[in-house]
């Protein structure tokens, strides 16, 4: 007698493209365009009539279809172009749900769950929150489906996404210059040589201070504000900025009533402020509760201040200890001038390998740089620090290190909205609500 197959195994799935949905739409209509061609012979042979290939095909079934799949599909959505990363995500995902496949309310468990062979095709963490939970995922990060002399470069300036966010490219070789293959050619607005680059290094304390940092709340530096640090460039409909570009829209074949338009396209530059969200690389996200003065927030041994307040409860919580390691190493790479690449479920190597080579990299850049602070024996992975208000030393020492933060799309202006005129319904003569509407 056999073994039993699995039928949540992968070997027993198959992953549709869109391009294989697309086919199965395109087929139907093939067919319904073949018995319309029929339809039309045969009424032109018993009119006794000759019929011409304008008469028998026609393009707008092919082309109803195409467009009823992308605009009207259950699985169609816009591409999230916040950032590149974004962008690639969106595109990696993978769904049970759409037509012919599951409904989050009739999925079992057994649907929704992780078995052995996700490991290394299936990422089980990116996952949908509440209903979804487990039918929306992503692929794994090396997962795929198998089966002359002139350069002339096009560069976007100061476009808009479909996020209102900026993207722009600036050339990185000059006019006249020789390439070579693998050089840089520009860069974009989230990218540095050529690299990912969404956030910035900031030095961190984990420690509870005064309660503006409970929960999720982060206290921030007034220096990440002063120094145009954690900006971001927003293209919005409407509103105060820079004029970036002008366009004359005339439309053609449409009604007589005003058939120009005059778009007027706004930059903005925005700084962070209370109320925006910010975020680490596990996780670790938090809404800004306070801006502080530089001489107020908690300052190191050799005076420099810190640039953010963490709750520290907001890790063993979360369970997600790597950011402890990440921000660790980031601080001894800072200071040894050195970059880390670092390949997930490193323990596979070695026994404790993640806190030997954040220690390791620790006491070489305290022996170094000279600062002892930043490798202290009898309190591994933490330093003594003082508070800003008053000069004292805070009772337990607190970590002290250097992650990547990035700044997230939710921003407080976009979220508060209020008006004292706008656009009112036809029928009830009401305000419209919702800020999307520019009602009240």
């Amino acid at each position: 007698m056999g073994a039993l197959d699995d039928m949540n195994h992968l070997k027993n799935k198959r992953i549709h493209s869109v391009a294989d949905l697309l086919q199965d739409q395109l087929g139907l209509t093939l067919v319904r365009l073949e018995n319309v061609v029929r339809g039309t012979i045969c009424g032109a042979i018993r009119h006794k009539l000759i019929p011409t290939p304008s008469n028998l095909v026609t393009s707008i079934p092919l082309k109803t279809t195409y467009e009823s799949f992308f605009d009207l599909h259950p699985l169609s959505q816009v591409l999230d172009r916040t950032n590149p990363l974004t962008h690639i995500v969106h595109g990696r995902k993978s769904s049970f749900l759409g037509p012919g496949g599951l409904t989050g309310r009739t999925a079992n468990f057994q649907i929704r769950d992780i078995y052995p062979s996700h490991y290394g095709r299936i990422f089980p963490i990116d996952t949908s929150e509440g209903i979804n939970v487990g039918l929306i995922g992503s692929l794994a990060i090396h997962a795929r489906i198998g089966n002359g002399d002139i350069l002339s470069i096009s560069l976007a300036i100061y476009q808009r996404s479909n996020k209102n966010t900026c993207m722009h490219q600036k050339l990185q070789v000059p006019r006249g210059k020789c390439i070579k293959k693998g050089q840089i050619l520009a860069d974009g607005a989230t990218t540095v040589g050529g690299k990912l680059a969404l956030g910035k290094n900031v030095l961190v304390a984990y420690i509870s201070w005064e309660g503006y940092n409970s929960e999720d709340a982060i206290l921030i530096s007034e220096r990440l504000v002063s120094t145009s640090k954690e900006t971001c460039l927003k293209l919005p409909i409407g509103g105060r900025g820079r004029v970036i570009d002008v366009r004359w829209i005339q439309k053609r074949g449409g009604s007589s009533y005003n058939p120009e338009t005059i778009r007027v396209y706004i930059s903005q530059k925005r700084e962070i402020k209370v109320g925006d969200k910010v975020a680490g690389r596990h996780g670790n996200k938090g809404i800004i509760s306070k801006i502080l003065p530089r001489q107020d927030m908690p300052y190191l041994q050799d005076g420099r201040s810190v640039d953010m307040v963490f709750n520290p409860l907001g890790v063993p919580s979360r369970m997600n200890v790597g950011q402890i390691f990440e921000c660790s190493l980031g601080l001894a790479g800072s200071l040894l001038d050195r970059h880390y690449r670092i390949a997930p479920f490193d323990e596979r190597y070695e026994q404790e390998a993640s806190r030997k080579l954040v220690f390791s990299e620790l006491y070489e850049a305290s022996k170094q740089t000279a600062n002892p602070w930043v490798f202290e024996p009898k309190y591994l992975g933490k330093s003594r620090i003082f508070d800003g208000r008053t000069g004292n030393l805070f009772e337990q020492p607190v970590i002290i290190r250097k992650p990547y933060i990035l700044k997230l799309i939710h921003q407080v202006d976009d979220k508060i909205h209020g008006h004292s005129s706008g656009h009112y319904a036809l029928v009830t003569q009401q305000p419209l609500r919702g800020r999307a509407k520019q009602g009240g």
